[in-house]
């Protein structure tokens, strides 16, 4: 028998959920992320988010306690697994004093100044970093672009078809979930930021960052829905030029097995301050 690695109780702030992908032993799972109370970021995968019973599901900014475990699987020094059953979400932080609370956590965020020179969108981080925060220079553009498969193939399908199955017989045999899960729809766009940025030999580089942030792929679905044909202005609305209006960063996190491969796994967007907010906010504390 196989070892279990000891598992700890740790409370984590959730900052990115991806959009699911097909999984053979999952169905189909999401990448979480965030950041512990500890200030220690947090990278949860695999995570069949849909399979939870509701009382189990959580939020960007929502605090949840989970029994975590070393992933032995990925190397990435953030990653963990966790005990499913053992979920726990608590109280979510509210946006109240222009994100004061928020933004603090962020601080503790691992930050990118620069990227690389060369043909990947990859950060000048720390070694040994996998999860920093960005913020671009705005505005950022906005790009839309046919995927390069638009719907499920056969063997997806035969992934995602195994969900009810294995939330009934696998992973809860005593709690499966209530709800009924409909088959995962495949966007059939990808989405990617661009924005120039300074590179380590100081030059200016244009750089392309996939959007994967489970948030930018439900507005895809409720713009379709509600604009039909018109989907891609009220789309870019909110993803560009909303954003183009807010204090904008952007929660990277590299590919397991493309470590060079850098994607965009949150949005974060707090308001602008203004240059009088900015300067009190370096002299104050202000509570009221």
């Amino acid at each position: 028998m196989m070892p279990i690695e000891i598992s700890k109780k740790e409370k984590i702030l959730i900052l990115a959920k991806t959009y699911p992908s097909p999984s053979a032993k999952y169905g189909e799972t999401t990448c979480v992320a965030g950041i512990t109370e500890l200030g220690e970021m947090r990278r949860i995968y695999p995570v069949p988010f849909r399979m939870f019973e509701s009382d189990k599901w959580f939020k960007k900014w929502q605090w949840v306690e989970a029994e975590t475990y070393i992933n032995t699987e990925d190397k990435r020094k953030e990653s963990r697994k966790i005990f499913y059953d053992k979920i726990n979400p608590l109280n979510t932080i509210a946006t109240d004093k222009k994100w004061k609370e928020r933004k603090g956590w962020l601080t503790a965020v691992p930050k990118i100044t620069a990227f690389l020179p060369g043909k990947y969108v990859t950060p000048a981080v720390e070694d040994g970093v996998t999860l920093a925060v960005f913020a671009p220079d705005l505005p950022v553009k906005l790009e839309i672009k046919k995927a390069r498969k638009t719907a499920w193939d056969d063997d997806e399908l035969v992934k995602l078809r195994k969900v009810e199955e294995m939330c009934s017989n696998v992973l809860f045999p005593e709690d499966a979930p209530s709800q009924k899960i409909k088959i995962l729809e495949k966007i059939p766009y990808d989405f990617y930021y661009r924005t120039t940025v300074k590179t380590t030999d100081n030059r200016e580089k244009e750089i392309r960052i996939k959007l994967t942030d489970w948030e930018v792929c439900a507005c895809y679905r409720n713009c379709l829905k509600d604009y039909r044909d018109g989907w891609q202005e009220k789309f870019r609305e909110r993803i560009e030029a909303d954003m183009n209006t807010k204090d904008l960063r952007i929660l990277m996190g590299n590919q397991h097995r493309f470590e060079h491969e850098w994607l965009g796994i949150s949005l974060i967007y707090p308001p602008k301050q203004t240059p009088y907010e900015a300067a009190q906010s370096l002299l104050f504390d202000v509570d009221s």
